[in-house]
């Protein structure tokens, strides 16, 4: 099952880092608490739930098919925000199974303007798995995910109704063992490349295009790559209530060979269609 993770004076320097970058947001919010604190319900909350599923056929055993959920509440504290959010997933084939998968919580900076056409904000975010694989088979405990965004304001260039975004981020995995109860090496650190593209149709009706690449180590220093692209029309029915339908895929950027380009567009197996409805409320 591998060798226990025991911290190293590394890995200890990081976390005292953490606390002291903790604390010195925390002295920057305190005083904004107060007055959050009057205002008549602060806390602001999402439901998202959607429907997905491969394009197999339906009595194909590699045919998937599934309900997520996700729940979230947000507390603006100042120009700062705190969030928490679970998520679930029931499967609709074979066993049916409802599971809990992840509980999260996470803290975003105020946006900072850095120039005339590009702002920043910079979300920390701890994650800890529900989901009975991740906890015993990978012995994963938790997840620390720092993820800047850095938006651009095309309607200052004349590109109205368009935007874009670049959403990298920098993620520490904590296991208990190095390697899978099956065998397989567990991954320590995770960087990403995002872009997001998105299009407003009209005040309701906007397209967005999402596309990453990520990069993977394990305990051992192996680095693997996979991508994710991502793609979905939304109606917004009112500023509360919208509905979404998209196809997503994505995979490993090489294929079996170490050579070959993996990257697909769609793939019957991989690709996955969904339809989702947002709530806030």
């Amino acid at each position: 099952m591998g060798m226990p993770q025991f911290l190293s004076f590394r890995q200890i320097a990081n976390i005292f880092v953490l606390l002291f970058a903790c604390n010195v947001i925390c002295e920057q919010i305190a005083a904004q608490t107060l007055e959050t604190n009057l205002t008549p319900n602060p806390w602001t909350g999402n439901l998202s739930v959607s429907l997905n599923s491969n394009a197999e056929k339906w009595n194909n055993e590699n045919h998937s098919f599934s309900n997520d959920y996700l729940f979230g509440l947000k507390r603006p504290i100042g120009n700062h925000a705190l969030d928490f959010s679970i998520t679930s997933s029931k499967d609709l084939k074979g066993e049916r199974k409802y599971e809990w998968v992840n509980v999260s919580t996470g803290h975003t900076t105020p946006t900072k303007s850095l120039s005339k056409v590009l702002d920043l904000k910079l979300k920390t975010s701890l994650t800890a798995p529900l989901n009975e694989d991740k906890r015993k088979n990978e012995t994963l405990v938790s997840q620390l995910t720092l993820s800047p965004t850095l938006s651009f304001k095309l309607e200052e260039l004349g590109f109205s109704g368009v935007t874009l975004a670049y959403r990298p981020f920098v993620r520490q995995n904590f296991h208990q063992y190095t390697v899978s109860a099956e065998g397989k090496s567990n991954t320590e650190r995770s960087i990403r490349q995002r872009l997001a593209l998105g299009f407003s149709i009209t005040d309701n009706l906007s397209l967005d295009f999402d596309g990453s690449y990520q990069r993977n180590y394990t305990y051992q220093g192996t680095a693997t790559d996979s991508y994710a692209l991502d793609e979905s029309i939304s109606y917004s029915f009112t500023p509360a209530f919208s509905c979404s339908l998209g196809h997503s895929n994505d995979g490993s950027v090489l294929a079996a060979d170490g050579r070959t380009s993996n990257i697909e567009f769609s793939n019957i197996r991989t690709s996955m269609y969904y339809a989702s409805a947002d709530f806030t409320f």
